[in-house]
């Protein structure tokens, strides 16, 4: 029996190589049934294909925001919510070399978002929710120091304690008040009497005292506003008189014997930044900020930086701040969370994506001596981009991309952007707003979205750009431009484009009704209107032969006469819409494959359908996708010429497989399998195919690949080979 076992065992192991993990699962059954079981027919992916994700698109800089930088020798740490630094994977903390102008990660990471650190000597101190850690950089190990509950924002040490502040319940069993104190030589937690009432977001040590800022009105009982000191001799705390002013500190430093405090303060002058002379505070300057969120007192100066993006340093002459070097930028309201110094040069992470003109997600480099801006970045890759990617169009060599960016690899391109193989380019000055959807014909590239200029001049939800020319022009027809709201679906056939979304009048402001779609006659640029039905928006379209399908957000209950679902038949009479029925749902993907229409939304509980046309009926299938934050929603469907669906969205499996927002399915064979080993590692919003490339856009920043996952920020490609169906024998597994 033994050798009957490892037998079949090893027929399995071949077996499952071969296909590459695309057989069910084993079944386990009595001893006596030995005989081989025949499957259903099962698709065989060329593996290395499927697998060779691309490096191109990896983020200049992080994958997300910084909320702590740090500087020791010639490394530049940097902990936040990022997983991805540079072309290398790094969960929440990471190194940069500047010598080799390169990043790598720290072991397996962090365990979650890192917004404390501290570093020591050889030891790197970190903290976030729920933990605080520590990395050797001699044995290149984690340990972990304790179990926090709550949240560790702030770090500092004098001798053998190391000093936490957050906002903090308990530690190691020990009930805390927002601090705590670790002797790292008996590894033993004590309070810091009876602690703060409130946050605490800074924490700074000057000699004997332990001073914290934060959200609070109390420290150890007594009124202390927002600063407050700790003596490390007596373990006493105390006020600094009535403190800054009324409101929450975020950053502390020390400016020879001064103590400077940043953050948001209730005054009328706008103050932001005071100094604690040792008797008084001072304030510093007036309208500096809305909030100061870092500070950082070195040998050329005292600078602080927060909300509004700019790096000030004080002018202590004139008794005021002044900018030093140009604005960081980023999409949407973007904030500078910490400072480092070290050699001239003033390290800086926040949530920007941009300083100055160059493109630096998340953490860059000033140069003190020139005031010089240039990025952490090194190595190949860097030409992801700063927002999702919400639609993708490929002509020949060059692809177009649209959606909620503002940089494009090193270059500022607004929400629309060129990629020819090797570089990126701007189309123009681009547009004021997001584009949700792209259709070329010839040498026009017509843009929707939720826009209302494009190339500076107005345009209001629709443009065309010349690929020729260079040029934008908006859609003028009647003496009118644009439509009445977001255009989020074009689909072209011969001279007609056919337009969907959020409008209800073609022309802005008071053009001619229409029922949120149209028709758009790209020679004459004229528009037809369409008859009620629809109610509601449009949010893809599809053209099979004369009939265009589009789906939505209409459903009978909101006043449609159709459910998620419509056909616009264009040779009928008065062009009619007919419904098709068993949607009953959002609908955010159609494709076409041969006389097949896929839909793709949030229809339970396959959230994708395959619709024969000619019959008009739904084609049963097996499994779909699923899991995700809500249960699985499909937002884009490709379809290539070989039969094979390519499907992305907000999901985590696919067919009863693991497939993170991409799948692939094979009609022929009915069956799942997940692109590259798992997917990607966020939501999937634009997809598009050429006869051996796949292009994948959206909110992700990895794809998971064989060995090692590739950074993608935004931004993916991969190889497309068919998949072949045989039937496969799997023999039976004996108990």
């Amino acid at each position: 029996m033994r050798k009957i076992l490892a037998l079949i065992t090893a027929g399995l192991i071949v077996l499952l190589s071969t296909g590459g993990g695309a057989y069910a699962t084993p079944q386990v059954v009595a001893p006596q049934s030995i005989a081989p079981q025949v499957n259903a027919p099962q698709p065989v992916a060329p593996q290395a294909a499927d697998l060779d994700w691309t490096t191109t698109f990896s983020p200049r800089g992080l994958s997300f925001d910084v909320n702590a930088v740090a500087v020791s020798g010639n490394s530049i740490y940097v902990g936040g919510g990022f997983i991805v630094a540079g072309n290398v994977e790094a969960h929440y903390i990471a190194r940069y070399d500047l010598n080799t102008q390169t990043w790598s990660p720290l072991g397996a990471g962090a365990p979650d978002a890192v917004t404390a650190m501290l570093v020591d000597g050889n030891d790197i101190y970190v903290g976030g929710e729920g933990f605080l850690s520590r990395w050797n950089t001699i044995s290149n190990t984690w340990t972990s120091l304790s179990y926090v509950n709550g949240f560790v924002n702030a770090l500092a040490k004098s001798g053998n304690d190391l000093y936490v502040g957050g906002v903090i319940d308990w530690i190691a069993g020990q009930t805390m008040t927002n601090t705590a104190r670790l002797n790292l030589t008996t590894e033993v937690w004590s309070t810091l009497g009876s602690g703060v009432n409130g946050a605490v977001h800074a924490l700074t040590i000057s000699g004997t005292v332990l001073y914290a800022g934060g959200g609070f009105t109390q420290a150890g009982g007594s009124a202390a506003s927002s600063v407050a000191q700790w003596n490390i001799n007596t373990n006493t705390w105390s006020a600094l008189s009535t403190g800054p002013y009324t409101g929450t500190t975020y950053a502390l430093a020390m400016n020879g014997a001064e103590l400077i405090a940043g953050g948001y303060y209730t005054n009328n002058d706008g103050t932001s930044v005071y100094r604690w002379n040792g008797s008084a505070w001072q304030a510093m300057g007036t309208a500096t900020y809305s909030t100061i969120h870092a500070l950082n007192a070195n040998s050329q100066g005292l600078y602080a930086a927060g909300f509004d993006t700019k790096i000030l340093r004080w002018n202590s002459g004139g008794g005021n701040w002044v900018q030093i070097g140009a604005e960081l930028t980023g999409p949407q309201y973007p904030t500078i969370q910490s400072l480092a110094y070290a050699n001239d040069h003033l390290y800086v992470g926040g949530t920007f994506t941009a300083a100055g003109s160059t493109t630096a997600m998340r953490a860059a480099d000033l140069n003190l001596t020139n005031n010089t801006w240039s990025a952490l970045f090194g190595g190949l890759g860097g030409n992801g981009l700063d927002g999702d990617v919400n639609t993708i169009v490929i002509s020949g060599t060059d692809t177009y991309v649209g959606g909620e960016f503002t940089r494009a690899g090193p270059i500022a391109a607004n929400y629309i952007a060129r990629w020819n193989g090797s570089s990126w380019s701007a189309l123009g000055a681009g547009v004021d707003f997001h584009v949700l959807t792209l259709a070329l014909q010839g040498k026009t590239l017509y843009v929707g979205g939720r826009f209302t200029s494009a190339g500076g001049n107005t345009a209001h939800y629709i443009a065309q750009w010349d690929t020729s020319g260079q040029t934008w022009s908006p859609i003028n027809s009647g003496g009118k431009e644009g439509v009445t709201g977001w255009v989020s679906a074009l689909a072209i056939t011969g001279t007609k484009m056919y337009v969907g979304g959020y409008f209800d009048r073609v022309g802005w402001p008071d053009g001619p009704a229409t029922d949120y779609f149209a028709v758009l006659n790209t020679n004459a640029i004229t528009w037809t209107t369409v008859n009620p039905g629809l109610k509601n928006y449009v949010d893809a379209i599809a053209v099979h032969g004369t009939d265009v399908y589009v789906g939505g957000g209409f459903y009978p209950n909101g006043g449609s006469n159709f459910d998620g679902l419509a056909r616009w038949d264009t040779v009928g009479v008065g062009n009619q819409w007919s419904g098709v029925s068993g949607a009953s749902a959002n609908v955010y993907a159609l494709a076409v494959s041969g006389d097949d229409l896929y839909v793709g939304g949030t229809f339970y509980p396959q959230r994708i359908r395959r619709l024969d046309i000619a019959s008009n009926t739904w084609v049963t299938t097996t499994g779909g996708v699923y899991g995700g934050v809500y249960g699985g929603i499909v937002y884009a469907i490709a379809a290539h010429a070989d039969g094979d669906i390519y499907v992305g969205g907000d999901f985590t499996g696919a067919g009863g497989r693991t497939a993170y927002g991409l799948a692939r399915y094979n009609p022929s064979c009915d069956f799942w399998l997940p692109v590259g080993t798992q997917g990607l590692n966020d939501r999937v919003l634009a997809l598009a195919l050429t006869s051996d490339q796949l292009l994948a856009g959206g909110r992700f920043s990895l794809a998971y690949g064989a060995g090692s996952n590739v950074p993608s920020a935004r931004l993916a490609s991969l190889p497309h080979q068919s998949m072949t169906c045989h039937r496969g024998y799997l023999p039976t597994i004996l108990k």
